[in-house]
């Protein structure tokens, strides 16, 4: 289990942020890259409202792949109990387990082709939005303490017809989001966090990007 202590962080300057984590001693873990998934939920929104509700235990079912190549398409559930998490990754072999069903992208999405997502994960759970960002790594000198910056966050609404998932009605996220990662047996220092936190006006939250594209794709 790692702790991941989120905030939501007014679209700063990516450059401001690099000169920041470097002069503390961060290095680039990763190049960026960007991440596209599609969340499943049940046909009550059942995932949703439980995150909605402040429920500390609850799951994620989504289908993940990377800078636009189906061919990195993974299966993951990410288990959260309160602000630790732990995250069961699979990759296309179980995927292909399932009737699956081919994607489209209406405009100004990205178009993709042979993206192909299971219309269906554990019996119950249907695609319900699709999300795209950009994600920044960095990595603090001792290796134990990950910050990741995701930017350019978009949402897609999902139907679901003709053996089809249809992605379309773009609408962006009005944060970005900073999200501080940790092993349990670690502590970060506040003195850090604060820093941080002044520098660039973050705010402590529980956002769920999932949450913030049901509430403004479908509410």
């Amino acid at each position: 289990m790692r702790y991941e202590r989120k905030f939501s962080i007014n679209n700063t300057s990516l450059r401001h942020l690099d000169y920041f984590m470097i002069s503390r001693g961060f290095t680039q873990h990763y190049p960026d890259r960007v991440i596209s998934s599609f969340y499943y939920d049940t046909l009550s929104f059942d995932l949703f409202n439980q995150s909605e509700d402040g429920i500390s235990k609850r799951n994620k079912y989504r289908i993940r792949y990377y800078n636009y190549n189906f061919k990195s398409l993974k299966y993951e559930n990410k288990k959260k109990i309160s602000d630790s998490g732990s995250k069961l990754t699979l990759d296309q072999t179980f995927i292909q387990k399932y009737n699956c069903y081919d994607v489209y992208f209406n405009k100004p999405f990205k178009q993709l082709n042979n993206i192909v997502i299971p219309e269906c994960l554990h019996i119950k759970y249907f695609p319900k939005s699709y999300i795209e960002y950009k994600r920044s790594y960095y990595l603090s000198s001792d290796y134990k303490l990950r910050i990741t910056l995701d930017h350019q966050i978009y949402f897609g609404a999902i139907q679901t017809k003709s053996k089809k998932v249809i992605v379309s009605r773009r609408v962006g996220n009005p944060t970005d989001v900073l999200e501080i990662k940790y092993d349990n047996f670690y502590e970060p220092e506040e003195n850090f966090i604060n820093e941080l936190s002044t520098n660039f006006n973050m705010i402590l939250s529980r956002h769920s990007k999932y949450c913030n594209s049901i509430n403004l794709l479908y509410n």
